[in-house]
């Protein structure tokens, strides 16, 4: 047996996915090390991400109580490294306890009860305040200045005004990439009895930089604002042609975070962001813009795109430009 370790956490919340991880981890694996978080892989192949109380529920989250310096690399954290289950706890190398006992599971809320005219609302409410907000930040550009996720089309995708989303720019490469895949799913959710444009929205899958691509996030924000909403079957439908193609075309991790999105489960944040939208409430849009959006480099901007795109079409508008929008 193992000594005691020298630094223990006491985890206090789990998502479901993330539950099932550990309970069914036995001995696994550090997949992968940031200063703040990591991410343990049961031999299974499920994932789970442990981090700070601050980083917020999720599917996917198991959070700590980790002192706000943490740094992992630095504590000798490593990639490959045994992660065992010893009872009520978690053993991660020889140094690192994580007791479970006490933890309480965090699941979304269920299906956000809305009208359209209040969606119609919010969308408008949020388009103004996201408006205003034209520099992309620092921390969403790479190293030489180019814009690295969607947050620039938030506003013109809440109003359904494509044309206006459209407007190139030279900083845009990722979005010249992105464009057919993203036109394409706007028009199937406009009709999504249609077969699901698999081919244009390959595209998105995988594309963009870092650990969950701006591609996979804009549809994982689809596919958890479907659920959400209560369209679940249109979600299933897009679910089940894009899940079968995502181990080929992006990272572990990512791919992940995408079967849970399918199964209407994203970060606490995305969904706290929808039923801001649902009920128009502007303060409640602002703040949840301003958590939502502090996700990852891009990713909260990339999930919020992809949102507002689906929950625009579910309001019945022209994603277009042909009666929605400029």
């Amino acid at each position: 047996m193992m000594g005691i370790p020298r630094y223990q956490f006491a985890a206090r919340s789990c998502g479901g996915a993330a539950g099932r991880g550990v309970s069914e981890l036995g001995a696994g694996r550090v997949a992968a090390v940031f200063q703040r978080s990591f991410y343990i892989e049961a031999p299974s192949g499920a994932l789970v991400c442990i981090g700070p109380l601050g980083m917020g529920p999720g599917p996917l989250n198991l959070l700590c109580e980790f002192p706000s310096d943490v740094d992992w690399p630095s504590l000798g954290l490593r990639q490959e490294m045994l992660v065992r289950r010893e009872g009520d706890a978690l053993r991660i190398g020889e140094t690192i306890g994580i007791p479970l006992a006490g933890i309480v599971e965090w699941h979304p809320p269920s299906r956000q009860a809305h009208s359209l005219a209040s969606l119609a609302a919010g969308l408008s409410m949020l388009a103004g305040i996201v408006q205003g907000r034209t520099e992309i930040p620092v921390f969403a550009r790479n190293s030489v200045g180019m814009e690295t996720g969607f947050m620039r089309l938030v506003p013109a995708l809440a109003k359904g005004a494509f044309a206006e989303a459209k407007k190139p720019t030279p900083r845009d490469p990722l979005l010249r990439l992105a464009w057919p895949g993203i036109t394409a799913l706007a028009d199937w959710l406009g009709a999504p009895r249609r077969a699901v444009p698999v081919d244009a929205l390959d595209g998105l899958l995988g594309l963009g930089p870092g650990l969950t691509p701006s591609g996979d996030d804009f549809l994982g924000g689809a596919l958890v604002a479907l659920a959400a909403l209560g369209r679940r079957d249109v979600a299933a439908r897009l679910a089940a042609a894009l899940l079968p193609r995502v181990a080929q075309r992006t990272n572990a991790i990512s791919a992940a975070h995408l079967a849970c999105a399918a199964a209407g489960e994203g970060a606490g944040a995305l969904h706290d962001f929808l039923i801001a939208l649902s009920t128009a409430n502007a303060s409640d849009i602002e703040a949840s813009v301003a958590a939502l959006g502090s996700i990852g480099h891009s990713s909260g901007w990339d999930m919020m795109a992809g949102a507002a795109l689906t929950c625009r079409a579910l309001v019945g508008r022209s994603l277009t430009g042909r009666g929605g929008g400029g």
